[in-house]
């Protein structure tokens, strides 16, 4: 652990200077990568909560999946646990009223973000609430790449089976996660939600560079400031050996591509995990624009082919790891609220990469010659997808 971003103090007091409060220690930390698991562990939680459960989501649909969690937030709702979710309106497009309503009169508090109506009040195309956070009785937290939908359910359930990553954390990091959720609920309602601290928040110290379960939560507020971009850039500049990306939406802007040619140019091992397929396909083929100039680089590019790839995951010098909500795309850093955890733990790290090196075995390699090959159909979809990264 002698080289690379974690033991250095600079890099500590750089993240702290993005999220204006030093990382909580003393957090248990467990992470997911496929919805079965996630939902089991998710469901059981809210069957537990004594307290309150503070739900903030991107997509909440009405499907298999959603009304499992419906009925598990109602249930909490009835039996006296104050229960608050915050729902996007566009990630949320398809879910009918009527299952809303259900649980607004089993007591549950529900916000939508943004209508896209234009005669709705808070009316908004753009600067979506992207976030996908769970909070129970103020102690367990969760965020990732994971909506409550069946997409991320197994093929046995009928589900999609979508390859995602999502942290759970039991500690005093869940307290920062329903700071941000109090946030926005302030923000969008006016109400200052009275949520106090069920666990004491015990930050560590700027020169504790090996204490188990430090975590950082960065947030993602869609303003000026763009703290999920400097979060990338601080971390990329101080890796040392190795940088391990997996990226559902790959689009990253001139600042983060130059800072990853530094890193391959001073020696750093730089690999990209991404989708082969995409839900979303004009953003696959703005990334694929940037293919070339990856490779011409040294930069390493594997695409995922079992299933639709969305993690948003990274791993530098086998110390850092970040887990969340944010592409590296326009969207994600200069509008939509996210939520990501900066997590200064070796065991995580560790895990982190034997899981990406398990990715590896099942996704293709692009070799650039191959990649010079392709046809000029493809090339002209990827130039007029990658005109429109602004808006993706």
């Amino acid at each position: 652990h002698g080289v690379g971003l974690l033991p250095k103090s600079r890099g500590l007091r750089a993240l702290t200077r993005l999220t204006e409060r030093l990382p909580t220690s003393g957090n248990q930390i467990h992470v997911y990568h496929d919805g079965d698991r996630l939902y089991a562990r998710m469901l059981s939680d809210i069957a537990n909560a004594t307290e309150r459960i503070s739900v903030e989501m991107y997509m909440f649909l009405n499907d298999a999946t959603g009304r499992r969690f419906s009925r598990a937030l109602t249930d909490a709702a009835e039996r006296g646990v104050k229960v608050r979710l915050i729902y996007d309106a566009l990630g949320s497009w398809g879910t009918t009223r009527q299952l809303f309503r259900e649980m607004t009169r089993a007591g549950v508090e529900l916000f939508e973000y943004h209508p896209v109506a234009p005669w709705r009040r808070r009316f908004a195309l753009f600067g979506r609430n992207h976030r996908k956070s769970l909070i129970v009785d103020g102690c367990i937290g969760y965020t990732g790449g994971v909506n409550i939908g069946h997409q991320w359910a197994g093929s046995y359930l009928g589900g999609d089976s979508w390859r995602d990553t999502h942290a759970r954390v039991e500690g005093p990091a869940a307290g920062d996660l329903e700071t941000l959720f109090q946030e926005t609920w302030f923000t969008e309602t006016g109400t200052l939600l009275d949520l106090p601290r069920l666990v004491p928040r015990e930050p560590s110290e700027i020169d504790e560079i090996d204490v188990p379960g430090q975590i950082f939560v960065i947030p993602g507020t869609g303003n000026p400031i763009r703290h999920m971009r400097r979060y990338y850039l601080t971390a990329i500049a101080r890796a040392r050996r190795s940088i391990l990306i997996t990226s559902a939406y790959f689009i990253p802007d001139r600042g983060v591509r130059h800072a990853l040619y530094r890193a391959r140019k001073r020696g750093v091992e730089v690999r990209l995990l991404l989708p082969s397929r995409s839900d979303v396909p004009v953003t696959l083929w703005a990334c694929r624009a940037l293919f070339a100039r990856f490779l011409k680089r040294g930069i390493r590019i594997y695409t995922w082919n079992p299933t639709i790839l969305h993690a948003k995951s990274a791993v530098i010098d086998e110390s850092w790891t970040t887990i969340g909500t944010s592409n590296l795309d326009t969207l994600s850093f200069n509008q939509n609220l996210e939520a990501n955890l900066a997590i200064l733990d070796h065991d995580t790290a560790a895990a982190m990469k034997a899981r990406f090196e398990r990715d590896l075995r099942c996704a293709h390699e692009i070799d650039l010659s191959e990649w010079n090959a392709r046809g000029w159909l493809d090339r002209v979809r990827e130039r007029l997808a990658y005109s429109l990264r602004a808006w993706l």
